[in-house]
């Protein structure tokens, strides 16, 4: 399956260059694409990364309107059959984003999966495997959700 990582940002500053390297790194470098929805910044980070990134593709909102609109507006430009929303200081681990694809392609794309998220240090750019988030799986035909 093709994987868009939408990446919704308003103002991040360094940490939005450090997650799409991270991103760079950490997956494959074919069957993906990276769509940043800039949420109206004002910093000149989203200016910063188009510079450095161009293969990722930049698009906006002419005045703020929010976390969940952006990420609306990047999946909107995706052109991935799977969509990995990260917020613009995430630091994926190593093949985090390949095995999420693949369990929404076990599931026959029908799904809304959230990640094990460990804890970011965003001054050091290091996770804490120790301090570690769960998230919940929801089966798209029923609505019924479960804890992954």
């Amino acid at each position: 399956m093709d994987t868009s990582i939408v990446i919704a940002t308003h103002n991040e500053g360094p940490s939005l260059g450090r997650t799409i390297e991270s991103c760079v790194e950490t997956v494959p470098a074919a069957g993906y694409e990276i769509v940043v929805a800039d949420d109206a910044s004002t910093d000149g980070s989203v200016d910063a990364v188009q510079q450095r990134f161009p293969q990722a593709r930049i698009v906006r909102h002419d005045r703020r309107q929010g976390a969940s609109a952006a990420k609306a507006l990047g999946a909107r430009h995706a052109r991935g059959s799977v969509l990995v929303f990260l917020d613009a200081h995430t630091r994926p681990e190593n093949g985090a984003i390949t095995r999420l694809a693949a369990a929404v392609g076990k599931l026959g794309g029908r799904a809304i999966l959230t990640p094990a998220i460990a804890t970011l240090d965003a001054e050091r750019w290091r996770t804490d495997p120790a301090q570690v988030g769960h998230g919940y799986a929801m089966d798209l035909q029923t609505f019924d959700p479960r804890w992954v």
